[in-house]
């Protein structure tokens, strides 16, 4: 039987910023043996964001690459589309039980994500 999933999505943030936010977040899911014992935990964000969490927290999780816009250079409109990019593309592999928790998204992106949600709940 294969373990569920729990991706920790970040596609909004770069380098330090949230970092103490982002690593007690994880710091919290590594440390109960309940939620490790039944999920893989996978932690989704830019390399830089991921080379500011303290290496013993990292080693304790799955990480991949997401891309991400630096929000002192975005183009509002851009931005809004990478992270709907982003965050559409894990919703779309999730399994049954798998858990996406996406720690930070532009009001314009959430708002496309509950459009992309409300369409396929009208065609169900």
């Amino acid at each position: 039987m294969r373990r569920r999933r729990f991706y920790f999505l970040e596609p909004s943030k770069v380098g330090r910023q949230h970092i103490t936010l982002i690593a007690g977040y994880l710091a919290a899911l590594v440390s109960s043996d309940r939620i490790r014992s039944g999920l893989e935990i996978h932690f989704c964000s830019s390399p830089s964001t991921r080379a500011c969490l303290p290496p013993e927290l990292a080693a304790r999780v799955q990480c991949s690459s997401v891309p991400v816009m630096d929000p002192e250079k975005r183009r509002l409109l851009l931005k809004t589309l990478v992270e709907f990019g982003v965050t559409a593309g894990y919703l779309f592999r999730l399994r049954r039980g798998d858990v996406l928790f996406v720690s930070c998204l532009l009001p314009t992106t959430l708002l496309l994500v509950c459009l992309l949600y409300t369409s396929d709940a009208a065609d169900e």
